[in-house]
């Protein structure tokens, strides 16, 4: 177990403060159970956490184009047309210290950019901070070197634990949202990972059942739906119990990073919204139902990564970033700011000669998966050809003059500016895995 200071991010530079250790047991309670046992209050010293307020723009997040794999060789036909590449894309929040300016209309509580492993919180396990964020020009509001960190769907190896603050309890009649940009790399269906959550972490002295929040995915149908879970609170003569949203659509894993929120008032229960992209999410409470009760409120720590049992269906695999909790409920207008939006193609018309055919290789980037890359990979050779007809592609030449293999796979892309003349066109476009 790997224990590191904290450090908070503060409008005015760095300030460290030490946290205590906290020792969690997963807990073997499901979310149909609940323990009404009391819970004592452990907290520690008040902690103060600030946000940087960030202005936000449309833009692009990943690239699909037509495009082929090298396997050894390739043969590729296109008569009369040119190959126009496809891109698709949903808009950067704006990076993580620029975007939507929350700080005008929110109490920001606190606000993880995994610039470093040296985040607020304590990891367990060896943390893995220093990975590819979304970065510029893809997504031109954050910078170049932008890193994100990665979770590898286990959570008793691999999470970040933050201590509590009274900053970090949510009870009746407050607004939280929840916001995040996360890249799964896989989850199967039925499985309902974790982004954050505060309790249900299994803590000694505290109930199995003291869900405060939690900001979760699940995967259904190959897609992955956003969802928030908490547990009311007991009243006298009522026992508490669980109560869970998820929206009726979601996104597709591996198809790059994703901008998720969730926003509710306790207390309030119409108050419920979920966003991805942009886009408001309708949704359903599958358990539980909406409720007008107040959420269990007590001093357990706020988890990242993963939740509840800490096994495999609860944690995260994948990459997060720009993960924050507000205190109140931003204006839907802002958040349609992270809308869908068509990138500008990864070639331009400058790039391509007239009358030539302009052939990209790339090596780097391409999934060893049978998928599509989730964003534009990055050329490593180019050149010019007269026709798409491709039989074979050039040698491979490392610095010393001897001839190397190409990765595998690899990918090509062909373009061309084509002037198709005045009348009806038959284009015949062969795709991978088949023909249509």
């Amino acid at each position: 177990m790997v224990f590191m200071r904290p450090k908070l991010r503060l409008r005015h530079g760095w300030q460290r403060l030490k946290s205590p250790k906290n020792q969690l047991h997963p807990s073997d309670e499901t979310e149909k159970s609940m323990n009404s046992a009391p819970i004592p209050d452990f907290s520690p010293p008040p902690l103060k956490c600030y946000h940087l307020g960030r202005d936000i723009g449309p833009q692009p997040s990943f690239y699909g184009q037509h495009s082929f794999r090298i396997m050894t060789r390739l043969l590729f036909l296109l008569a009369s047309a040119a190959l126009a590449p496809l891109a698709f894309a949903q808009n950067d929040a704006g990076g993580n210290d620029t975007g939507p300016d929350h700080a005008a209309m929110l109490k920001p509580v606190a606000h993880w950019t995994f610039e470093s492993s040296d985040s607020l919180g304590t990891w367990t396990g060896k943390p893995n901070a220093d990975q590819p964020g979304p970065r510029a020009p893809v997504y031109p509001s954050f910078a170049k070197d932008n890193k994100a960190a990665m979770f590898n769907g286990s959570g008793t190896n691999l999470a970040l634990e933050v201590p509590d603050s009274p900053e970090l309890r949510f009870g009746l009649n407050d607004t939280i949202t929840l916001e995040a940009w996360v890249k799964v790399k896989s989850m199967k269906d039925g499985e309902t990972p974790y982004i954050i959550g505060k309790g249900r972490n299994g803590t000694k002295g505290f109930s199995a059942s003291n869900q405060n929040y939690a900001l979760r995915l699940k995967g259904e149908k190959g897609s992955a739906l956003i969802g928030f879970l908490f547990a009311s609170a007991d009243v006298p003569g009522k026992k508490g119990d669980w109560h869970r949203w998820w929206s009726k659509e979601g996104f597709d894993p591996g198809t790059g990073w994703h901008h998720i929120a969730v926003s509710y008032t306790y207390g309030k229960p119409k108050s419920i919204k979920g966003f991805i992209d942009g886009s408001a999410m309708d949704g359903v409470w599958d358990m539980g139902g909406a409720t007008d009760r107040a959420p269990v409120m007590d001093a357990d720590t706020v988890v990242i990564g993963t939740g509840s049992t800490r096994a495999a269906p609860h944690s995260f695999n994948g990459w997060i970033d720009d993960l924050a909790v507000f205190r109140g409920q931003p204006e839907e207008e802002s958040l349609k700011a992270f809308a869908f939006v068509p990138p500008p193609p990864p070639v331009k018309r400058s790039q391509v000669t007239k009358g030539k055919v302009l052939v990209q290789i790339c090596e780097e980037g391409v999934p060893s998966a049978n998928a599509w890359p989730p964003e534009a990979p990055k050329v490593a050779e180019s050149y010019d050809e007269d026709v798409f007809g491709l039989f074979e592609l050039p040698q491979k030449y490392i610095d010393t003059g001897v001839r190397a293999d190409r990765p595998n796979p690899s990918l090509v892309r062909a373009s061309a500016l084509v002037t198709l003349p005045k009348g009806k066109h038959r284009l015949l476009l062969r795709g991978r895995g088949a023909a249509h």
